[in-house]
C-alpha cells in the first residue's frame, strides 16, 4: 500500500515553518498597524483550472462594529462564517475592542462550470462564474433552517423579478398558524418589510427562490423556509449578472480540498443536516474522502495521516490548511 503523511520532520521543514510562522506574524502586524481597513472583493479573477481565490485578512475590532452582524456585513462575510473563523467572538455580549479579528476570505472554490452558480449550503456561499469577464463572484447566503432544508440539485433559474409580492407558500402559513400568529398575512406587497427584499429569482423547482431580504442580519445563517437569500447590494450585484436559463447547483459539502502538486488544501464547515451528528469525526473523514480524486483518496484513506488530521476536521473553521504529502514510492 502506497503511504503518505504529513511532512513535517527534519531540519528543512524546521526551517520552512520558522520562515512561513516569522512571515505570517509579519503580515498581520503590517495588515493591522498600517491598513486597519483592507478593501475586500466579491468577485475575483478567475480561470476555468483555478480552484484557491482570496486572501487571509485581519482587522482590528472598532467600536463601529460593537454587532457582530454589521463587523460580518461591512466585509461581505456571512454571519455564522464570521463567528465560526473566529471562536473569540460571541454574539450575546459585547465583544472587546481591539481584538484582532481573522476574515475568513481565503477559501476553496468548489467544481463550477462557465455561467453556472453553485450554492454549497453547508459553508453557506454562493458562486458565479461570469464567463465573459473571466470574474467569479462569491456572495454569503442564508439557506433553510432546520427542517426546512434548501433543496440539493440541478435547477435553473426560470423568472426574473424586481420589487418582488411574495405569496406566502401553504407550509409556511400553517407553521406560522401552529404557532400562535394566525394573522399572519397571506401576501406581501412590495415594501420594507417585504421577505423577498427588492429582487427576487425563481428557480425551476417550484416556490424556491434566490432573492434579497428585509433583515440583513439574518444573511449567513440558516433563516429561510428553504430559500436562499442574499444581502441587499448582493443581490443587487447579481441580479443583472444572471439570466432565464441560468444553470444553478445547489449542494451540501462541508469539506472541499484540492491539490496542488505535493500539498493537499483543505476547508472544513460544519455538516449541515437535521439530524444529530453522533460522531462528528467519523463523519468529516468520509466528508474528506469523498471531496477527493481517486489517487489523493488512495493516499490519504491511511490511517496514520487521517489521524494526524482528526483536529482540523473538527476545527470547522471553514479556513483552509495545508497538509503537505508524499508519496515514497513515485519519487
Amino acid at each position: 500500500m502506497t503511504a503518505c503523511a504529513i511532512d513535517t520532520l527534519g531540519l528543512k521543514s524546521r526551517y520552512l515553518y520558522f520562515m512561513r510562522t516569522t512571515i505570517f506574524s509579519l503580515t498581520i502586524f503590517l495588515s493591522i498597524v498600517f491598513f486597519p481597513f483592507l478593501a475586500f472583493a466579491t468577485s475575483y479573477p478567475f480561470a476555468p483550472s483555478q480552484r484557491l481565490v482570496g486572501q487571509t485578512q485581519f482587522i482590528v475590532l472598532q467600536k463601529q462594529h460593537a454587532q457582530i452582524d454589521h463587523l460580518a456585513r461591512s466585509y461581505d462575510i456571512g454571519f455564522d462564517a464570521l463567528l465560526a473563523a473566529n471562536p473569540i467572538l460571541t454574539s450575546s455580549h459585547p465583544n472587546k475592542y481591539g481584538t484582532v479579528i481573522l476574515l475568513p476570505t481565503f477559501l476553496i472554490v468548489p467544481d463550477i462550470k462557465p455561467n453556472q452558480v453553485v450554492i454549497n449550503i453547508a459553508e453557506k456561499r454562493m458562486f458565479f462564474y461570469h464567463a465573459k469577464s473571466q470574474r467569479l463572484y462569491v456572495w454569503p447566503v442564508g439557506v433553510g433552517r432546520e427542517q426546512h432544508m434548501t433543496p440539493l440539485g440541478q435547477f435553473s433559474i426560470v423568472r426574473k423579478r424586481y420589487k418582488p409580492i411574495w405569496y406566502v407558500p401553504e407550509n409556511t402559513l400553517k407553521e406560522a398558524h401552529a404557532k400562535g400568529i394566525v394573522d399572519h398575512p397571506s401576501i406581501f406587497e412590495h415594501s420594507p418589510i417585504n421577505p423577498l427584499g427588492e429582487y427576487a429569482l425563481n428557480l425551476s423547482k417550484p416556490t424556491y427562490l434566490i432573492h434579497g431580504t428585509h433583515n440583513a442580519s439574518h444573511v449567513g445563517t440558516r433563516n429561510t423556509s428553504g430559500c436562499v437569500n442574499l444581502y441587499p447590494e448582493d443581490i443587487a450585484e447579481a441580479y443583472p449578472l444572471l439570466s432565464n436559463g441560468t444553470s444553478v447547483k445547489i449542494i451540501n459539502t462541508p469539506v472541499k480540498s484540492y491539490r496542488q502538486g505535493q500539498h493537499l488544501y483543505i476547508e472544513v464547515h460544519h455538516p449541515l443536516t437535521d439530524d444529530p451528528i453522533t460522531d462528528l469525526l467519523s463523519t468529516q473523514k468520509e466528508n474528506l474522502l469523498l471531496s477527493l480524486d481517486t489517487k489523493t483518496r488512495t493516499l490519504v484513506n491511511h490511517p496514520e495521516f487521517l489521524d494526524k488530521l482528526e483536529d482540523n476536521l473538527q476545527n470547522t473553521t471553514g479556513i483552509p490548511f495545508v497538509v503537505d504529502l508524499y508519496e515514497p514510492n513515485i519519487r
